[in-house]
C-alpha cells in the first residue's frame, strides 16, 4: 500500500500557511517522514491519502502498520487458464506468494470448470479464483501484483483495451466487487509462458484430472 502525505505548513510568528502534497511512499517511509515534519514544529495539520482517495490520520496509519505485520502482505500472484475445445472443459491454476509473521507462504490450487467458451474466458476464471482466494486470506489495503501470460486479458483487466465480449464482463464485474471491497491496488504484469510455468502446469494438471490444493510455508524463507 502506497500513500501520499498532505500537510499544511505554518510560518513562525505569522498566520500564513501553505499546503503541500508528497509523492507516493510506503507506509513505513510515510510515517518516518511525518515524524520528521512534525519535529520542525511547522506543521498545522497532517493527513495521509491512499490510492483510493481515502484519508488516514497518523494514528490510524500506525494501527494499520501494526496489523499488517500479522496479516498477509508482500503479495505476488500467478495465474493461468487453459481450454480444451473438444471437451469444453477449462483448467485453471493459481499461485500466491505472501509474507506473514516474518515467514513466506505459498498457495497452489487448480480447478476444472465447465461452461467456458474460450481460452480467454478460462484466463478470466483463473483471475476470479485468485481474487476469491485473496478474499479468503482477508488481504486488505495491499498492493497486489498479478503475473499472467495472456496479452488480451492483461490489457483488458488493466483497462488499456476495451472489452467487447459480453461474457468477459461478468468475470470483470465480479473481480471488481472483490478488490474494491478489499481496497486492493492491483497491477497486472504480462510475462512469458516460460516464466508462468507454475500456474500453467497447474491448469494443465486440472485438465488431466490431477487436482492440487496446497498451502504451505516456504522452508528457510523469512520476511518482514
Amino acid at each position: 500500500m502506497k500513500v501520499q502525505i498532505e500537510w499544511i505548513y505554518k510560518h513562525p510568528n505569522r498566520s500564513i500557511t501553505h499546503p503541500f502534497t508528497s509523492g507516493d511512499m510506503s507506509l513505513t517511509e510515510a510515517l518516518q517522514v511525518a515524524d520528521d515534519l512534525e519535529r520542525t514544529g511547522r506543521v498545522k495539520s497532517l493527513t495521509f491519502r491512499d490510492h483510493k482517495g481515502v484519508t488516514w490520520s497518523k494514528k490510524e496509519l500506525l494501527r494499520l502498520t501494526e496489523e499488517k505485520s500479522t496479516t498477509a502482505h508482500n503479495i505476488r500472484c500467478y495465474c493461468d487458464g487453459g481450454y480444451n475445445r473438444e471437451t469444453g472443459l477449462a483448467g485453471i491454476g493459481i499461485v500466491i506468494y505472501y509474507a506473514q509473521n516474518g515467514k513466506e507462504f505459498r498457495i497452489r490450487e487448480n480447478q476444472v470448470l465447465q461452461q467456458i467458451q474460450d481460452n480467454n474466458e478460462a484466463e478470466y476464471a483463473a483471475l476470479l479464483a485468485l481474487f476469491q482466494r485473496l478474499q479468503a486470506l482477508d488481504v486488505r489495503h495491499e498492493d497486489v501484483t498479478i503475473y499472467l501470460d495472456s496479452l488480451v486479458v492483461q490489457k483488458q483487466a488493466s483497462e488499456e483495451w476495451p472489452v467487447y465480449e459480453m461474457h468477459y464482463h461478468t468475470w470483470l464485474d465480479r473481480m471488481e466487487q472483490i478488490f474494491s471491497s478489499l481496497h486492493l491496488n492491483v497491477r497486472y504484469e504480462l510475462i512469458s509462458r516460460e516464466n508462468n510455468q507454475e500456474a500453467d502446469r497447474l491448469a494443465t494438471q486440472a485438465l488431466e484430472g490431477t487436482m492440487v490444493n496446497s498451502h504451505a510455508q516456504k522452508e528457510g524463507q523469512h520476511y518482514k
